[in-house]
């Protein structure tokens, strides 16, 4: 055979998967327009501008492809901030922390709101829009 036709080895393979993803074309957009890897994140209004839709519309669907399509969308808040395909364990750790630290402070909302008196807290509220 000639060196013209010998193939050239690549170093990118093939993932084979045993899942085969039934994704609305939004998802596909959204789910497309996130990177690979933290340092190559992307902000989720910079995705919902490629995709052209709302940030709202975007986190929306980020939540469905993360729980019904069990897709391993991270993000992250320091360094180069945005939503990524982990492509390490360190990198799905970095990634869940954020999420830890957003339930800790759910939770002291609940417990709040679930134990402020109403009644007083509707009279100060009054006077407060009293002295607007």
């Amino acid at each position: 055979m000639s060196k013209r036709r010998k193939q050239k080895k690549t170093n990118t393979r093939k993932v084979k998967s045993t899942q085969k993803l039934e994704l609305s074309p939004l998802e596909k957009g959204i789910a497309c327009a996130i990177p690979l890897g933290q340092f190559n994140a992307r902000t989720t209004q910079e995705i919902a501008d490629r995709v052209g839709v709302s940030i709202r519309t975007t986190r929306g669907v980020v939540n469905r492809l993360i729980i019904k399509h069990k897709l391993p969308i991270c993000g992250s808040k320091m360094g180069k901030r945005g939503l990524y395909y982990p492509l390490t364990d360190e990198e799905r750790s970095n990634g869940i922390e954020p999420l830890r630290d957003e339930v800790i402070e759910m939770q002291t909302r609940i417990k709040t709101v679930s134990m402020v008196n109403l009644s007083e807290s509707l009279l100060v509220i009054h006077n407060l829009k009293e002295g607007v």
